[in-house]
């Protein structure tokens, strides 16, 4: 009996220590899986604020350069228009009272 005793208790001992160690090997697995789970949520998180910059930083620049575009092409439109018009009336006025034979060549 007591040989019986002493190969349970080894037997309980050794399935203890088997335990233990599947119970650490298990929380191990886990806790490398939630680093792991977490590291490719920071990735995706950078890279999606990182892709959001860029597109942002991207549309601002088109917009500025656009904007900056029109807004002069648009300026010198109207300043060469007014020119011209102040340019035409002033020299129709001048022909009128000195008599000038001579025409520009797009009147």
């Amino acid at each position: 009996m007591n040989r019986t005793f002493n190969l349970m208790m080894m037997m309980m001992m050794t399935m203890m220590v088997v335990v233990v160690v599947v119970v650490v090997m298990v929380v191990v697995v886990v806790a490398l899986v939630v680093v792991v789970v977490a590291l490719v949520v920071v990735v995706v998180v950078v890279v999606v604020v990182v892709v959001v910059v860029v597109v942002v930083v991207v549309v601002v620049v088109v917009v500025v350069v656009v904007g900056w575009w029109w807004w002069w092409w648009w300026w010198w439109w109207w300043w060469w228009w007014w020119w011209w018009w102040w340019w035409r009336w002033r020299w129709r006025r001048r022909r009128r009272r000195r008599r000038w034979r001579w025409r520009w060549w797009w009147w």
